[in-house]
C-alpha cells in the first residue's frame, strides 16, 4: 500500500535525523551542555502544568543530554512532588518495565543497578 511505503520512509527519514542530532549533540562541550540543561530546567518551572503536578515522570539524563540530576535531587528534597523514575531490564535498557517512586538518592541508586 501506499501509506505504507509512507510511514516507512518518514520513520527512515525520522531514524537519519535523531542519529544526525546524536551526533551532534555528543559533540557539545559539557559546560554548554550545562547551560542548555539549566534552561531547559528554568523554562520548565515555569509550566504551570509542572508547577502544578503532584507526580512528576523524570528520565535520567545520561552523556550529553540534558542534565536531570539537579532538578531529580530538587524533587527528591521538596517533598511537594512525588518522583517516578522509569526503570528498565538492564540486559535490554530499552524495555521499560516499571517506575520507582524516588524518596531519596538510594531509590535512584536501585533504578540505575537494576
Amino acid at each position: 500500500m501506499k501509506d505504507e511505503g509512507v510511514l516507512r520512509d518518514a520513520a527512515a527519514s525520522k531514524r537519519l535525523i535523531r542519529a544526525s542530532e546524536m551526533a551532534r549533540l555528543q559533540k557539545l562541550p559539557q559546560y554548554e551542555v550545562l547551560e542548555r540543561s539549566q534552561r531547559i530546567i528554568r523554562n520548565l518551572k515555569c509550566v504551570p502544568e509542572f508547577l502544578g503536578a503532584s507526580d512528576v515522570l523524570l528520565c535520567l539524563s545520561f552523556g550529553n543530554e540534558p542534565n536531570t540530576w539537579g532538578l531529580m535531587q530538587e524533587l527528591i528534597r521538596s517533598r511537594g512532588k512525588k518522583l517516578y523514575l522509569p526503570r528498565s531490564d538492564a540486559s535490554n535498557p530499552s524495555s521499560l518495565s516499571d517506575f520507582t517512586i524516588a524518596g531519596n538518592v538510594n531509590d535512584v541508586r536501585c533504578v540505575l543497578s537494576a
